[in-house]
C-alpha cells in the first residue's frame, strides 16, 4: 500500500508540475529555458520523456541553440536518478 501511495504522489506531483509549465506562454517558457544550465536542459530532456511534445521540442531547440551534446550528461543524470530511487 505504501508503494502504491508513493507512486500516486509522484504522479500527482508530476501532473502539478507539468500543468504549471504549460500555464506559461511559449515566450515565457523560452525565457525560462534561457536561465537553465546546459545540464538542466539535458536533464529535462532525459528525465521528462512523457512531457508534452511542445515542451520537449522547446528543450530540444534550446539544446540545439547552445550546441549541447546531452550524451555528455546522460550518465550523470541517470546515476543521480538511480540514487534518488534508492533513497525513496
Amino acid at each position: 500500500m505504501i508503494i502504491n501511495m508513493n507512486k500516486l504522489i509522484v504522479v500527482f506531483l508530476s501532473f502539478i508540475i507539468l500543468s504549471g509549465c504549460m500555464s506559461m506562454t511559449p515566450e515565457e517558457r523560452r525565457a525560462y529555458n534561457l536561465t537553465l544550465t546546459d545540464y538542466q536542459v539535458c536533464e529535462k530532456l532525459i528525465i521528462n520523456t512523457n512531457s508534452p511534445l511542445e515542451l520537449r521540442q522547446e528543450w530540444m531547440t534550446e539544446a540545439q541553440r547552445r550546441d549541447v551534446d546531452c550524451n555528455e550528461y546522460a550518465a550523470t543524470i541517470n546515476a543521480v536518478r538511480a540514487l534518488d530511487k534508492l533513497h525513496n
